[in-house]
């Protein structure tokens, strides 16, 4: 959630603005006799008019995301929370929703002035006293977490965290990044990530470890000038920034060692193409999602084929069994069974078939000569009433036609019949072999560790991609691809294997780009960070995953 606070002299103007009917969804008071706004402007000003305050109005807002929806019930209980934080629970306030935007949000109008002592509530600290209960209340509902003005580590200065506009950007990545093979990506900024592991770096013992921490979140430290940042090989930080005894001057005392010096030492490990191979384990990961999807997408359509035949099925065993059990009552109540269900069935046609097997059963002899009435007949009318139930039962699920028709339902169950065949033996087993190809290549791959030199190895593979793709497809496959020209003109083994490592660099190349047109805003810097957290996060999947999807029966 996001809380604002504004101070003001006239409860008027602030009171007509939130009561505005094309806007305002809800509204309740707090010690408040009035429901009207003229009524409440004038007790308030009442109150404040015993008061030597010149600013007696204070107006919060809070915001909650979009993703969230809260009732009403809800929305007053962080009301109330908010002006108990605030020590304003005595006060009149008026608490009004708004529907003119597309996150919830509400309104409070307060009088700061308190109504028994009428001295004006302190400011003192309101911002970070709001903020600080709306990450409470965050939490134990389980709502977003929206950052504000003081969003960030308690000890903070102002101004030092994420801010709004951050905030915004960063679901604008997410949202573009949700389209480049993460499913639920979790991008955040390089500050918020150093944050998050503040106080895990104070531990550190060297250089290695201060680093590993921050592998942790995707990031690591440079040499920038005299000082030092913290990175993701795209963004960075000042390290001081985020606690000055992460200075680089403070540290290399802690730690004993120049920064310079471990650089080097780091350097050594740092393998390009084992960033372009996790590159490209990534490209994987996301044709793994795409045949995934798709297998998801055959296995409805075939369930709903299924569902179907069933359907059919079951609707032929019903009427046959009905149906067979009319001509067992006809047999035992008509001396001549067949003239009987004739005329039963041009009634059927003029009157419906619930009022034909209400007539049978009131007036029998129109049907023909009886020999048995009583107890037999009626059973023949409650088929036949049964059979009508029926009827309407399964017009919700099969056509009218099909119904009717049972020439017709043959050709729709062999129809059916031949798509699931289809699906069974050919579609389904198809997207099987080529998840078990994608994960052959993926366990054929590089390992990721997420260790600092492989987080840098990604970062430099990035660049050269996003820097110029052609000239780094050709950098990346060395002289592969002039070599194999010919070979890949005869269309050979390795002519194809280098063949499709360019298509699939060149398709890297091409999603970057995409994504960056999505962002608009940024340029190539924030792209490049953006996908790097991407594909660390898709890589870890990957890990995570490895030993289950080794044992995972495709076939089934």
């Amino acid at each position: 959630m996001i809380g604002k606070i504004i101070s003001g002299s006239s409860f008027r103007g602030l009171i007509h603005y939130i009561t505005d009917p094309q806007k305002q969804q809800w509204s309740d008071g707090r010690h408040l006799m009035g429901t009207e706004p003229s009524d409440i402007i004038q007790e308030m000003d009442m109150v404040a008019n015993r008061s030597r305050a010149t600013q007696p109005v204070y107006h919060i807002s809070v915001s909650w995301s979009h993703k969230d929806d809260p009732s009403k019930f809800e929305m007053l209980e962080v009301a109330d929370r908010v002006l108990k934080k605030l020590n304003m629970e005595r006060n009149q306030a008026l608490i009004v929703s708004h529907k003119n935007t597309r996150h919830p949000h509400i309104h409070m109008a307060i009088n700061r002035v308190d109504p028994e002592t009428f001295k004006a509530v302190d400011r003192w600290n309101d911002m970070r006293r709001l903020e600080g209960v709306l990450r409470e209340i965050e939490k134990e509902k389980g709502w977003q977490e929206t950052p504000g003005t003081l969003y960030g580590d308690p000890d903070k200065v102002k101004g030092t965290a994420e801010k709004l506009w951050e905030t915004k950007h960063r679901e604008k990545v997410n949202d573009a990044l949700k389209g480049s093979g993460i499913g639920e990506p979790d991008y955040q900024t390089v500050r918020a990530r150093s944050l998050q592991v503040k106080k895990d770096l104070y531990s550190a013992k060297d250089w290695q470890s201060f680093d590993e921490i921050l592998a942790g979140k995707g990031l690591w430290v440079e040499s920038k000038g005299a000082g030092m940042v913290m990175t993701d090989g795209a963004m960075s930080i000042k390290a001081s920034s985020v606690a000055r005894d992460f200075s680089r001057g403070k540290l290399e005392k802690k730690f004993s060692e120049p920064l310079s010096s471990y650089e080097k030492r780091r350097e050594q490990h740092v393998n390009l193409e084992r960033g372009v191979g996790n590159v490209n384990n990534w490209a994987k990961a996301i044709e793994r999602i795409e045949l995934e999807g798709t297998k998801k997408h055959l296995e409805r359509h075939k369930f709903s084929i299924d569902t179907e035949l069933r359907r059919i099925d079951n609707f032929d065993t019903h009427l046959k069994n009905l149906r067979q059990r009319i001509n067992e009552g006809f047999e035992k109540t008509f001396h001549n069974p067949v003239k009987a269900q004739r005329e039963l069935a041009r009634v059927i046609e003029e009157e419906g078939l619930k009022n034909a097997g209400a007539e049978l059963v009131s007036d029998p002899r129109r049907f023909g000569k009886v020999k048995l009435e009583g107890w037999m007949l009626q059973q023949l009318g409650n088929a036949i009433s049964e059979m009508d139930q029926k009827y309407k039962e399964w017009e919700t699920y099969l056509e009218a036609k099909i119904m009717d028709n049972p020439q017709e339902r043959s050709k729709k169950r062999k129809a059916l019949q031949e798509k699931q065949r289809h699906l069974s033996n050919v579609k389904i087993p198809a997207i099987n072999q080529e998840l078990r190809k994608n994960m052959r290549e993926s366990e054929a791959g590089y390992a990721f560790d997420r260790g600092t030199h492989e987080l840098i190895a990604i970062s430099r593979a990035i660049h050269h991609i996003m820097k110029d793709p052609k000239r780094a497809v050709t950098m990346l496959l060395k002289q592969g691809i002039q070599k194999g020209s010919e070979e890949i003109d005869r269309g050979s083994e390795a002519g194809r294997a280098i063949n499709q490592a360019y298509n699939k660099t060149m398709m890297i190349a091409q999603t970057l780009m995409k994504f960056a047109g999505t962002i608009k805003s940024g340029g190539l810097t924030v792209v490049h960070s953006s996908f790097r957290h991407s594909i660390t996060q898709s890589l870890m999947k990957i890990e995570r995953e490895r030993t289950r999807d080794r044992g995972r029966d495709f076939g089934r």
